[in-house]
């Protein structure tokens, strides 16, 4: 059919917080912090497992995410460390043998490193590192059964930025 279901609700509450700590004294006034935090429900989804008819939660929707953000702007230099968790989702609610199959939480360390100098305030030189914990994607089918892996491994860029 063209419908593709009665529809479910979502509700959810999401924090964040950003501060810069300009109060501490030197160059230490240049760090800051950025972090939120996301958790969401899904009711009335009309889903259910094909093995023992239980109810399944909203396909692609992970229930809690946060992330996590150390930075440090000054003197031509921008750092930042970011961390980005996402808790278990389902993925597929039936696999070949009517499991549901779930992805796993993944969480990822990525961090940038930049410079621009005072005389030439157009360029900018940096050096990013992406996936730094070499987190893999893991589906799972039953809670035990491994259906998938990607891993995409650490990747590393070096490069130089001109703004005109």
């Amino acid at each position: 059919t063209y419908i593709n279901g009665e529809g479910a609700t979502i509700n959810g509450l999401e924090a964040t917080a950003k501060t810069a700590f300009s109060f501490l004294p030197g160059w230490l006034s240049g760090f800051g912090i950025d972090a939120n935090y996301t958790h969401q429900i899904a009711s009335h989804v009309g889903l259910y497992s094909a093995l023992d008819g239980s109810p399944l939660p909203f396909p692609g929707l992970y229930s809690d995410s946060y992330n996590l953000t150390l930075w440090y702007q000054k003197y031509g230099i921008s750092t930042r460390l970011a961390y980005n968790y996402r808790s278990r989702y389902l993925s597929v609610a039936n696999d070949s043998y009517g499991e549901p199959i779930y992805h796993d939480p993944t969480g990822y360390l990525d961090g940038r490193l930049a410079y621009t100098s005072p005389s030439l305030k157009n360029v900018t030189y940096f050096v990013e590192g992406k996936n730094l914990t070499k987190q893999a994607e893991r589906y799972t089918a039953g809670g035990v059964r491994l259906t998938e892996t990607g891993y995409f491994g650490r990747r590393f860029f070096v490069g130089v930025t001109y703004k005109y």
